[in-house]
């Protein structure tokens, strides 16, 4: 098994004795080869609360580098001064079969290593490396100004299209019925060996070789038409394949401003501009990157899987504008039928007019607002997240219904920018076959070179012409033709029946691929596939093999395994249904987790320590999990993008802190309600419920490493939470003495996920 910890350091209030007990927890979950995580808590005032709120806020609202300043700012002041807390950890398995599958590796040559962290416990076996795809074009400057269906105003009625963007077919074919033959020969002479033999082709022409014209030009013609026939079969597929996709049909809502209607069209996506209304449904895959006004149900989630963009499998859920949900709600539940309105003025309501940056690829960025007006006339400007922005390729899960409005169409999609430029691919056996050519056309050349010299020379010496017979001096066009008869013969190193072998075998070996009975699965009724005859060339050529540990080499099913808190002596172990208390002896730091002795144990149901419930309390709030009740409504499961959070709310709900509800609430845009059911021994008639508001929610990212929420508790209290990357946590703590508890634990193990919080007091009213 792989175990993944998580640690909480002690908080600035802790005295010395506290902030080394701290070393010695971290050092003995290093010791025992176990990653970590921090939690942290501060002290402030109320104002300063809501100050951060707006702060926040306001940073939002702007754009480009404005933005980012602004955003880096605020992030800054709120988790500014964290004060560390305490430790927790999470367990993960092996898949079956991985051990077998690094012997057989190393049996077949390919070198595999497995690194051990920890007694029977694999901590890094093999990385896989996703490349990520060059940013081809760069953002431009500008930015985009786009109203719903064009219409900018009702009184009068003014309307503003969005036409001078991209239309949004999807291209992925290489050739057209017009630049064909021209493009293909061009990418065909690229190879040496079709230009070595085109060159010889045309050496025919001074001089006479061993065999004929014809017996050598003709295999040459006929290698370079069966080329150009299966390049042209596999382009017609991918037309094919555009052609599927650019005539998938969508419902579009069009506002009729002559005849006071709203009308559902139906359109191709390939039809689809910037500026309308699109819906789609379940199972359906997203045209165009959309920003959701409305879906099925109350709660504005939109479910979503985006194995197309990311590889993540895992379901994840975006949300509806709030300001726009209510209204385009009512006009999605009514669809398929039209809806005819008294007057020009009732489409007031629906107007929707948005401001957002110019198309680049970050897949995890979208900077736009959307602009209302408020009774007393004046722009209100609403930011919009990104969890509000779904992408060209993402697919709809378990939703009834969406309406979302175009941004971004076509090559501008965030997808289209993430993928590679069309052109000509060669397989790593064309370019190893290129190498071999050239080094053959070199040594041609430095045969017939010198051929040529030797015969000049033994012509010369030898030369035993009759008296009778007038001598000619050799002339220079001579010298030429001898040189390209012995090319004739030296370009036998590059027979062109090679080249069609070649051609014949890769279009065989992508038939018996397509067809293998053993690629089929019977479940999914899904087989092989070999989308390009060159996929036959990569097999068998893998030198390194690398792969991540989690969900890859591990079953990603991870459980909440430990924790520490250092307020407290000792290491809480979960383990099934005990909580167990492990302290190592008197006199002995640094030892292993396995080595400790056991205090007290505690069987679940029974009541745990205050301090380990008000832990689990900021475990379960310092998350982005959303919850899903079963029909009967009893059972609550969790969904999550990162497994860590999953186990970790998952194991403070199976030991007293149950978060039951995730909802979102309409005062605040991006804010969540959450709904905490406190049950520690088990006992229905002892539980008591809760309701948290998370205000806002600084998502985790590669810079920061590390994520914020900031939370109003019922008691009146206010909260900031923070976990991230222990690099870049220890930035923001107060004392000195507990960071450098933290870098004597960073040199103990490898990487470490960390977490940290913040308490926020209310003003004193006395």
């Amino acid at each position: 098994k792989v175990f993944f910890y998580f640690q909480i350091q002690a908080c600035s209030r802790s005295t010395d004795e506290h902030r080394k007990k701290a070393l010695e927890r971290v050092t003995e979950l290093g010791l025992s080869g176990l990653r970590t995580l921090v939690y942290s808590t501060r002290q402030v005032t109320r104002d300063e609360y809501y100050s951060l709120l707006r702060e926040r806020r306001q940073a939002m609202k702007q754009f480009g580098e404005a933005r980012v300043q602004a955003l880096n700012a605020s992030n800054e002041r709120i988790e500014s001064g964290l004060e560390l807390l305490a430790v927790t950890g999470v367990e993960d398995t092996l898949q079956p079969g991985v051990n077998e599958c690094l012997e057989s590796l190393k049996a077949a040559g390919i070198k595999a290593s497995l690194k051990v962290a920890y007694p029977k416990a694999s901590n890094i076996l093999l990385a896989k490396m996703r490349c990520c795809p060059r940013l081809r074009n760069k953002a431009d400057a500008s930015i985009r100004h786009v109203y719903a269906n064009g219409l900018q105003s009702v009184e009068p009625v003014t309307l503003e299209p969005a036409d001078n963007f991209v239309d949004n077919r999807i291209v992925s074919s290489r050739y057209t019925w017009w630049n064909f033959i021209f493009l293909n020969l061009y990418e065909q002479f690229h190879f040496v060996s079709n230009f070595t033999f085109l060159s010889l082709s045309f050496l025919y022409l001074f001089a006479q070789g061993a065999i004929s014209a014809f017996a050598y030009v003709v295999p040459f013609l006929i290698s370079l038409f069966i080329t150009i026939v299966k390049e042209g079969v596999y382009d017609i597929f991918r037309h094919r394949r555009d052609r599927r996709v650019n005539n998938k049909r969508f419902s579009v809502l069009e506002f009729d401003t002559n005849n006071n209607r709203l009308v559902w069209t139906e359109r191709t996506a390939s039809s689809l501009r910037v500026g309308q209304i699109v819906r789609c449904v379940a199972d359906q895959e997203i045209p165009c990157d959309l920003v959701l006004l409305a879906s099925d149900g109350c709660k504005r989630e939109v479910r979503l899987t985006t194995a197309n963009l990311d590889g993540e499998t895992s379901v994840k859920t975006h949300y509806a504008m709030n300001k726009t949900f209510k209204n385009y709600g009512k006009i999605l539940s009514m669809f398929p039928n039209d809806m005819e309105l008294d007057d020009v003025t009732q489409f007031k309501p629906l107007l929707v007019e948005v401001t957002y940056e110019a198309p680049h690829a970050d897949l995890n960025r979208f900077e736009g607002n959307l602009i209302t007006s408020t009774s007393q006339g004046t722009e209100n400007l609403v930011p919009i997240l990104i969890e509000n922005l779904v992408l060209r390729g993402a697919v709809v899960h378990s939703t009834g219904g969406i309406l979302g409005l175009v941004v971004y169409t076509g090559v501008d999609t965030k997808l289209s920018m993430n993928s590679k430029k069309r052109g000509r691919k060669y397989s790593s056996r064309e370019d190893k076959l290129n190498f071999v050519l050239t080094l053959f056309l070199v040594t041609s050349i430095l045969l017939c070179a010198t051929g040529t010299i030797l015969a000049t020379v033994w012509n010369k010496q030898r030369s035993n012409v009759p008296w009778f017979v007038s001598a000619r001096p050799p002339t220079r066009f001579s010298y030429v033709r001898l040189f390209i008869s012995f090319a004739f013969i030296a370009n036998f190193l590059v027979p062109v029946s090679l080249i069609i072998t070649i051609e014949l075998q890769m279009l065989v070996n992508s038939y018996l691929i397509t067809h293998d009975p053993e690629f089929f699965d019977p479940e999914r009724g899904l087989g092989g596939s070999a989308n390009s005859v060159h996929l036959a060339d990569e097999l068998g050529q893998i030198e390194f093999l690398f792969s991540d540990k989690t969900g890859t080499l591990t079953l990603n099913q991870m459980v909440f395994k430990a924790c520490s808190i250092l307020c407290d002596d000792g290491i809480y172990v979960f383990d099934g249904d005990e909580v167990r208390h492990l302290k190592s002896e008197s006199g002995q730091p640094y030892v292993r987790v396995t080595e400790m002795q056991q205090s007290n144990v505690w069987s679940v149901g029974s009541a745990l320590p205050v301090h380990l419930m008000e832990f689990l309390t900021v475990v379960a709030l310092c998350h982005t999990v959303e919850t899903r009740s079963s029909a009967d409504e009893e059972d609550v499961s969790f969904e999550a993008t990162s497994p860590d959070e999953k186990a970790l709310v998952e194991g403070a709900a199976k030991y007293g802190i149950v978060l039951s509800s995730t909802n979102r609430y309409p005062e605040v845009e991006g804010g969540r309600r959450l709904v905490l059911q406190r049950n520690p021994t088990n006992d229905m008639n002892r539980t008591t419920t809760e309701e948290y508001f998370v205000d806002a929610t600084v998502e985790f990212d590669s810079n920061r490493k590390r994520m914020t929420v900031l939370v109003r508790h019922p008691d009146g209290t206010f909260h900031i939470h923070s976990k991230g990357a222990e690099s870049k946590l220890l930035e923001v703590q107060v004392s000195s003495m507990v960071e450098l508890l933290c870098l004597f634990s960073l040199k103990t193990f490898l990487s470490s996920p960390l977490a940290g919080s913040k308490q926020v007091y209310p003003l004193s009213t006395s």
